[in-house]
């Protein structure tokens, strides 16, 4: 008997959704992890921004759409850069 997650895999929009997912929780928790061993707070990240506890907490609960814009702006804001890297695919 297939499980809940696969079928949603079954389809493409499905895997291509659980893709998606996957790489929004990888984004937010690398900030939540700078952010606990730098001892940064929502609220102090929310201050260095200019935007509310809620805000962040939106952005960091996946409630609110995470763009590259905002995305430098929380790195920023944590005093991180970011480097971004791309895992090729095989040529067929």
């Amino acid at each position: 008997m297939a499980s809940y997650i696969d079928n949603i895999r079954s389809t493409s929009k499905g895997a291509k959704s659980l893709r998606q997912e996957a790489f929004i929780l990888e984004v937010t928790e690398i900030i939540c992890k700078l952010m606990k061993q730098d001892g940064i707070s929502r609220t102090e990240l929310a201050k260095r921004m200019g935007h509310t506890k809620g805000r962040i907490s939106q952005l960091l609960d996946g409630e609110a759409n995470l763009t590259l814009r905002s995305l430098s702006d929380i790195f920023d804001a944590l005093g991180h850069k970011v480097i971004v890297a791309v895992e090729m695919k095989r040529e067929r």
